[in-house]
């Protein structure tokens, strides 16, 4: 009789001291307050925009020709699409967005920086925007002036994506800068590159490609 009192009293000792650590935890966690998704979000880009600067800072740092309005970045500089390092053919939104901000950074530290995209005509629609951009090669110049070329690579390593720029002189295939910046893989960056998409090969030529001309550069 001894013992079965003894081992009830064992068990109310175990569920009381259950009960007091689950309250215990449900206490502790009420004080806490969440972070809002669009606050992490909100951080992502932030750390994203700020590592896409130090980007285009060490890539000027490494160039040969430090003078900016003399040799080959006085004639101006392409900026052609960053691409996933395995398949040149492929890139994400996070591709787009490095070549958009990259050239943003480029014409804020004083180069001359030529956009293929721009349309030689405007499209108005109503109800929808006015568009100056496109990727259609029969709504753009089928030649552009520019002496390099900015191309880039991304590899997603474990937590990390490793980016690769470089500025090659579009004469000689010269390389005349080459930087790396690791950027944390984020989830707002996991997002953009989840939509990954192929150039189709057998169009290659009529949306994507472009003749650049060199003005004897």
């Amino acid at each position: 009789m001894g013992k079965m009192i003894n081992a009830f009293l064992l068990l109310v000792l175990i569920t009381a001291t259950v009960v007091l650590v689950d309250g215990l935890h449900n206490w502790s966690m009420a004080g806490q307050t969440a972070v809002p998704v669009a606050k992490v979000q909100e951080a992502d880009a932030v750390t994203m925009v700020q590592g896409i600067s130090q980007l285009a800072d060490d890539l000027i740092g490494a160039m040969t020709e430090p003078d900016l309005l003399i040799g080959d970045m006085a004639a101006g500089i392409l900026v052609t699409t960053f691409v996933d390092v395995n398949k040149f053919s492929r890139t994400s939104t996070f591709g787009r967005y490095l070549t958009e901000q990259m050239i943003n950074e480029l014409q804020e530290r004083g180069m001359k920086v030529v956009d293929i995209r721009k349309a030689t005509s405007i499209t108005v629609q109503g109800g929808r925007g006015v568009f100056g951009l496109s990727r259609q090669l029969s709504e753009i110049n089928n030649e552009a002036a520019a002496a390099a070329l900015l191309t880039g690579t991304y590899l997603q390593a474990g937590g990390d994506i490793l980016v690769n720029a470089r500025i090659i002189d579009n004469a000689t295939s010269t390389v005349v800068a080459g930087t790396t910046f690791v950027f944390p893989l984020t989830r707002t960056l996991e997002q953009m590159l989840a939509d990954a998409a192929s150039l189709r090969t057998e169009e290659r030529g009529v949306l994507y490609m472009k003749q650049l001309a060199d003005r004897g550069l």
